[in-house]
Parts: structure tokens; C-alpha cells; sequence
């Protein structure tokens, strides 16, 4: 399963554009049905990757391109003053 957005509202936008071309009501609404699911799977899959960006600005040793190597490692390795 995809998790981009864009992925989902593209199969939506695709959804409708085949709903409009279908006479028959049912199967029409049943297309307009699928664009709806789509459309949500799309609404969840921006939520999800707008919860994994606020994690990584608190968590910089998850995003690697926030901190450069060094950074990244005293950020995650405790502090000491024990020399080995």
C-alpha cells in the first residue's frame, strides 16, 4: 500500500473522471463510492506523513538531513566522561 497522498487522490480524480462517463445511476454512484474511499485512504496517508514530520523535529537522530553525522551520534549516545 502506498503512503502518498498524491498516490490515492490520483486514483479518486481518476475515479470520478469514470463515474462521469457511466449512465447507468447505480454504477455511477457505486464509482462515485470508490473515489470517496480513495479520497480517504488519501486523507489518512497525509495524516500519517504529517505525523512521522513532527516526530522527526523532535527526534533530529531520525531525520538525517536536519544534523550532520556528528551531531546525529551525540544526540543519540549518552554523555560521559568515561574515556575509553
Amino acid at each position: 500500500m502506498s503512503h502518498d497522498p498524491k498516490h490515492w487522490y490520483d486514483h479518486a480524480e481518476d475515479a470520478r473522471k469514470l463515474a462521469a462517463q457511466i449512465l447507468d445511476p447505480i454504477s455511477r454512484r457505486t464509482m462515485l463510492g470508490i473515489a470517496e474511499s480513495y479520497e480517504s485512504l488519501a486523507r489518512r496517508a497525509k495524516k500519517q506523513l504529517q505525523q512521522q514530520k513532527n516526530q522527526n523535529k523532535h527526534w533530529p537522530d531520525q531525520d538525517p538531513t536536519c544534523l550532520n553525522q556528528k551531531d546525529r551520534l551525540a544526540a543519540v549516545s549518552p554523555k560521559s566522561d568515561q574515556v575509553f
